[in-house]
């Protein structure tokens, strides 16, 4: 959902949420409140997930990889070959993917001309900027972030996580000249509890908070 003339996207992997599920931008959800208090907006971005076909829960219990994966090929292939088809249609200049899962996936649609440059902001911490090239132009230009949620379920890395998503999308939003919250990120996931998942007294337990 969104303009569909927007000249700004964001892709993420799957919708999780328990009871009705609607359009991409769904102020119930925890994601979305998050990238909107960034300063994000339907208003001037066009929003998808990946893979279309909600899940309740995308992270349960023993379960680390995209829920798609459990999906039959077939039913794969058709949110694949959609997901690639709205990117040939729409224009959508500038780019967010956020996630490992629909990284990979929007990976198989880059022309080989594509170019990645990745920028160091410190020892630790790497920023991903993917030039997609056809013939003499530049179609998109894509950054990668970590699923806005990436840091509750990977707390020993969050603050990296945090840095990420700061700098790419205050970068990206500059480029539209739109306002933002800077550390938005970084002061929301320096409250989350540092700890070894598997640490847990119950996996059930851990994997509900």
């Amino acid at each position: 959902s969104g303009p569909e003339d927007a000249e700004l996207g964001i892709i993420l992997h799957c919708q999780s949420k328990e009871g009705h599920i609607g359009n991409f931008w769904d102020y119930e959800s925890p994601s979305i409140q998050a990238i909107t208090a960034k300063g994000r907006s339907s208003e001037f971005v066009y929003g998808f997930d990946w893979h279309w076909r909600a899940e309740e829960s995308a992270r349960r219990p023993g379960r680390s990889s995209c829920p798609a994966s459990a999906w039959p090929r077939a039913k794969r292939s058709l949110h694949d070959a959609l997901s690639s088809e709205i990117l040939e249609i729409l224009s959508l200049p500038w780019l967010i993917v956020g996630g490992a899962c629909a990284k990979e996936n929007y990976h198989r649609t880059l022309s080989h001309n594509s170019r990645l440059l990745s920028l160091s902001l410190s020892p630790t911490v790497n920023v991903e900027f993917e030039f997609d090239i056809r013939e003499t132009s530049v179609k998109r230009i894509t950054t990668y972030v970590p699923h806005p949620s990436s840091g509750f379920f990977h707390p020993s890395l969050s603050s990296n996580y945090a840095v990420i998503l700061d700098a790419n999308i205050s970068f990206f939003l500059w480029l539209h000249g739109k306002e933002d919250t800077r550390s938005f990120f970084t002061a929301t996931q320096s409250t989350i509890m540092k700890g070894i998942p598997g640490a847990a007294p119950l996996q059930e337990l851990y994997s509900y908070r």
